[in-house]
C-alpha cells in the first residue's frame, strides 16, 4: 500500500538506488507519520500515549494496568486491542520494525518479568502476523508504569532482511 503523494521506492524511482527516507515535519517517515495519525484518532480519550521521538520513532505507550495483571505476563483485553491496531498499521508496511519494551511490576524493578512481558506481546504480535524478523532487540531501563513499543522505519540498505 503507498501513501498518496509518496513513490514507491525511498528513491523516488522504481528500481533506482535507495536514498535517505524522507520525514515529515513530525520527524517520523511518511509511513509511521500515517500510523501516528490513524492511532492517536483511534485511541483519542484512551489512557494510551502515541507520540513521535526525537529520533523518528513512532511511541506506543501502554500504561501497566491496562496491559497486564499484577505479576502476570499475559496480555490484558484492552493491550490486545492496542496491539490489534499495530498490527493492522504494520501489515502494508515491511520496511517497519518493533521493539517492545516490557515493563516490571510497580512494586519495584524486576527484570525477568519486564522480559517475560516483552516476550508475550511478540508473540501476541505474531500469532496475529507480524514476521519475528521485524522484531529488534529489547533494550533495557526502561520503566515500569508502561509497556512500550518503538516502531521505526528500516534503512533502505536493510529493508530486505
Amino acid at each position: 500500500m503507498q501513501l498518496p503523494g509518496t513513490s514507491p521506492t525511498p528513491g523516488g524511482t522504481p528500481g533506482a538506488p535507495p536514498t535517505e527516507i524522507p520525514r515529515a515535519s513530525s520527524g517520523l517517515t511518511p509511513n509511521l507519520e500515517a500510523q501516528r495519525v490513524r492511532l492517536k484518532d483511534l485511541l483519542k480519550g484512551t489512557p494510551v500515549n502515541v507520540e513521535a521521538s526525537s529520533e523518528g520513532t513512532l511511541l506506543v505507550d501502554v500504561p501497566l494496568k491496562y496491559a497486564f495483571d499484577p505479576g502476570r505476563t499475559a496480555v490484558k483485553a484492552p493491550l490486545g486491542a492496542v496491539l490489534d491496531q499495530v498490527v493492522v498499521g504494520l501489515k502494508p508496511y515491511a520496511s517497519c520494525e518493533l521493539r517492545v519494551l516490557g515493563p516490571g511490576d510497580s512494586r519495584g524493578a524486576d527484570a525477568a518479568l519486564a522480559k517475560a512481558r516483552a516476550d508475550s506481546v511478540r508473540t501476541y504480535l505474531v500469532a496475529r502476523g507480524v514476521a519475528p524478523g521485524r522484531f529488534t532487540s529489547p533494550s533495557t531501563g526502561h520503566d515500569d508504569t508502561s509497556l512500550e513499543l518503538v516502531i521505526s522505519e528500516r534503512a533502505a540498505s536493510s529493508s530486505s532482511r
